[in-house]
């Protein structure tokens, strides 16, 4: 990665982090116009449904389903590959059924379940962080789960 269009390229993993990260913290940080929770409560109320109209929790056979439809794409942080899980179906989707119950009851999600990897896709041959477009993978439980 370089820090200009014109200038050296670097390939170790610090200095890498330290370019994309110097970009795209600055896209991402917080606004200095952010509302607090206090001022965005008008707008932030809790949405109840009827019974008749809540969503529907996904049970194993939704989450079957899902785990089949799977493709083969990159494992997220935990290395744990898609076909790992399907290998491992009997296992997996009980368990995967059980924190999608806890999640809909208002539990947070399991440690690390929303951590991903980053990826900065070149979209120009630049080699410049401006010059990519940013995909964060997530583990495969959270993306079967996601998709059930």
């Amino acid at each position: 990665m370089r820090r200009v269009v014109d200038g050296d390229l670097f390939t170790d993993k610090d200095t890498v982090g330290s370019i994309a990260g110097n970009f795209w913290s600055g896209i991402w940080s917080a606004r200095p116009d952010r509302k607090t929770p206090s001022q965005c409560s008008a707008y932030c109320k809790p949405i109840h449904f009827a019974d008749s109209h809540a969503p529907e929790v996904p049970g194993e056979e939704i989450i079957y389903k899902a785990l089949g439809d799977s493709g083969n794409s990159c494992p997220g942080p935990d290395g744990i590959p898609f076909s790992a899980l399907r290998a491992l179906a009997t296992a997996f989707v009980p368990l995967a059924a059980r924190v999608c119950q806890a999640l809909s009851e208002g539990d947070l999600p399991p440690e690390g379940f929303n951590h991903g990897l980053l990826f900065l896709l070149p979209k120009k041959g630049t080699h410049v962080a401006s010059d990519t477009r940013p995909i964060s993978v997530t583990n495969t439980d959270n993306r079967i789960i996601a998709a059930a």
